[in-house]
């Protein structure tokens, strides 16, 4: 794939730290992965995978808790993180939802997973 790196990306608006549950699709709506949002701005998110797979150049994404499923272009991958470009804007995060939160999202990823 030809993405860019972390360090080209020029950053539109500077995104805020989060912690949250995001599922990565195929733009057909196929689950490819179980991942964490990290940070997020109108624009886009940095996502960590569980999976250290390769992902398609487009994805959907599912937010369970905001209800929302958008569709996006992958900008860089690297081992399980990727930087996604949303292709519209989203103006709906909580700016109260932050790392502080963590033990919700961990308890909820433990009990999808069973455990």
């Amino acid at each position: 794939m030809g993405f860019f790196s972390k360090s080209q990306i020029k950053r539109i608006e500077d995104r805020q730290p989060t912690f949250g549950f995001v599922e990565v699709r195929t733009e057909s709506g196929v689950p490819l992965a179980q991942a964490t949002l990290r940070d997020t701005s109108k624009f886009g998110a940095m996502i960590r995978s569980t999976s250290q797979r390769n992902f398609p150049e487009r994805v959907n994404l599912w937010f369970p808790k905001e209800q929302i499923d958008v569709s996006a272009s992958v900008r860089w991958s690297e081992g399980g993180d990727m930087g996604v470009q949303f292709d519209h804007s989203l103006e709906c995060w909580d700016k109260t939802v932050s790392r502080r939160n963590r033990l919700d999202v961990v308890t909820t990823h433990l009990e999808r997973a069973g455990i």
